[in-house]
């Protein structure tokens, strides 16, 4: 609907992998950007919009990468970007922020840009099985995405889950806090261990094992510990691991010392 044979899509990278597989279905064209330590570079984004440029992906915080972009470098950016081209805002970690200075789609939403914030409840809310979350955008993208959405996309118990979630603070909270205090023991686990990793401001974060990744991955699997190999984000010596429970990061602190030993 928004894409057609031809046009571009600027995609980060690297960046959630979907994106780069969504925009080949379509027939369109990926122009893909570099990271700039480890950050989204807007301003070499703002540089490769062309005429046929239609949409900008941006994943906030960035998936694998953890990192965010402000409220401020993104109102600059918005600046310099055509009223035409649809910016797609995927927040599916937003609720893990720290920083308070992140941006957030929703405080762009009435700026008259084709902005679309997505949010997803598979994340800090634990509905994952449900497939289920929203957009927020302007009436009249939202018209269109309604107008060819599928006559049957949610069941009523995603709804009503869904729902029931958003009035639940107190597990919201809990589970914020929960992954918050994870992220802090694992830092701290980790610099103890003299190894290097990357701070985050979502529920997950690189960390250089100095080797090959599918193999640290391989062994951690046999401790019944699964990481996920970054080599097909372009890091072959990283591991991505998410925050869990006390106890689960205490036994991925014991897998990894054995693994590395």
């Amino acid at each position: 609907m928004f894409l057609q044979p031809g046009d571009e899509v600027i995609i980060p990278e690297p960046s959630f992998l979907m994106y780069r597989i969504a925009v080949q279905c379509t027939g369109a064209g990926g122009v893909y950007i570099p990271l700039k330590s480890l950050n989204i570079d807007l301003d070499r984004i703002k540089d490769a919009v062309g005429s046929r440029t239609r949409m900008i992906f941006i994943c906030n915080p960035n998936n694998p990468t953890g990192t965010i972009i402000s409220r401020k470098s993104f109102d600059n950016f918005l600046k310099d970007i055509p009223q035409d081209i649809i910016i797609v805002i995927d927040e599916a970690y937003i609720e893990f922020v720290r920083d308070i200075e992140c941006l957030r789609g929703i405080d762009f939403a009435e700026t008259g840009k084709n902005i679309v914030t997505l949010r997803t409840f598979s994340k800090a809310y634990g509905l994952a099985g449900l497939r289920i979350g929203y957009c927020i955008t302007s009436f009249e993208i939202a018209d269109l995405l309604n107008r060819v959405r599928m006559p049957f996309n949610t069941s009523i118990p995603a709804q009503a889950g869904a729902c029931a979630a958003l009035d639940d603070e107190i597990f919201l909270n809990k589970t914020i806090q929960t992954i918050h205090q994870g992220i802090d023991f694992l830092y701290k686990s980790l610099e103890d261990m003299g190894i290097e990793f990357f701070k985050t401001q979502a529920n997950f974060f690189l960390i250089n094992v100095k080797k090959d990744s599918k193999l640290v991955f391989e062994n951690m699997l046999q401790q019944g510990v699964i990481v996920r190999s970054m080599t097909s984000y372009g890091f072959p010596e990283y591991i991505r691991v998410n925050a869990g429970t006390f106890e689960e990061n205490q036994r991925f602190i014991k897998a990894l010392k054995k693994v590395l030993a």
